[in-house]
């Protein structure tokens, strides 16, 4: 059986998502796949914790520090005002400077700040990309961008959580293990754990089929109507300003300084088709 996801649980545990519509259109497939759907507290689990990183909402890693706070983040790459000064507000040479040299990232390259924490699961480093990139068949690497996009976001975290083996620790209600699998340590686990708790309810009384329901069919195409039938009505010629010419029957072959003028204050001489 599996737990059908509904726009609903995605406000409870992400108040501030955009978009919950779109969040659980976009996660119902990866759910199912990764047999994350199979039972309430695995998809709560799920929820809760990327709920909790980025809200369902597709954020960019912010990188623009004053000096101050960056001799306080990282005190040991900064540790003078003047050493931090040149990244003070400059999210590209900090990320570079920062992330360059780990995390599969190139010495003396832009790694650093194109492969910096996006999307919902925050990933973050070269190395991640090229790992993800397998896993979900998107060139990550190529168009780490692509990170910025639900649909691709959704796939990365179902990929993130069946690599790990969260639906294991979910089983085991094991709350603690999978926020260290995500997060490398317990950071936030209070909110997830209080964000599990508003959701999990409504997902063991939600929805459960046996697979998830199908999309319905298209309605059938409705044949155009039939063009209605051509009316003929009289064509008239005049030649050199002179008196109109019904010219109905005939066909007109007009040459050299020849002029044409169609009357088209009368309905009754307004030409319709011309041969």
């Amino acid at each position: 059986m599996k737990t059908i996801l509904a726009p609903d649980h995605v406000r409870m545990v992400a108040p501030a998502c955009k978009d919950p519509v779109l969040v659980a259109a976009l996660l119902q497939p990866v759910l199912d796949t990764y047999a994350i759907s199979a039972t309430p507290e695995r998809v709560g689990m799920f929820l809760a914790q990327w709920a909790h990183e980025s809200n369902f909402n597709c954020l960019a890693e912010n990188l623009s520090y004053s000096a101050q706070r960056l001799t306080q983040v990282w005190p040991n790459r900064f540790p003078t005002l003047a050493a931090a000064k040149p990244f003070a507000s400059n999210p590209r040479a900090l990320a570079n400077r920062v992330y360059n040299g780990r995390m599969g990232n190139r010495p003396g390259s832009d790694d650093g700040w194109l492969y910096r924490g996006q999307g919902w699961p925050q990933l973050t480093g070269r190395d991640n990309y090229a790992y993800y990139t397998r896993l979900t068949g998107v060139d990550l690497v190529g168009n780490p961008g692509q990170m910025m996009t639900p649909e691709i976001s959704a796939l990365v975290c179902g990929a993130f959580w069946q690599q790990a083996g969260c639906n294991a620790l979910a089983d085991q209600g094991d709350m603690v293990s999978i926020t260290r699998k995500i997060n490398g340590g317990q950071n936030g686990l209070d909110d997830r754990l209080a964000r599990y708790r508003k959701v999990i309810g409504a997902l063991r009384s939600a929805p459960k089929v046996d697979s998830a329901p199908p999309i319905p069919a298209l309605p059938p195409k409705v044949p155009p109507p039939a063009p209605a039938p051509a009316v003929t009505r009289r064509v008239v010629l005049s030649r050199f300003g002179g008196d109109f010419e019904d010219i109905s029957d005939a066909r007109v072959q007009i040459t050299g300084a020849q002029s044409v003028v169609i009357n088209a204050t009368d309905p009754e001489k307004v030409q319709v088709r011309v041969e």
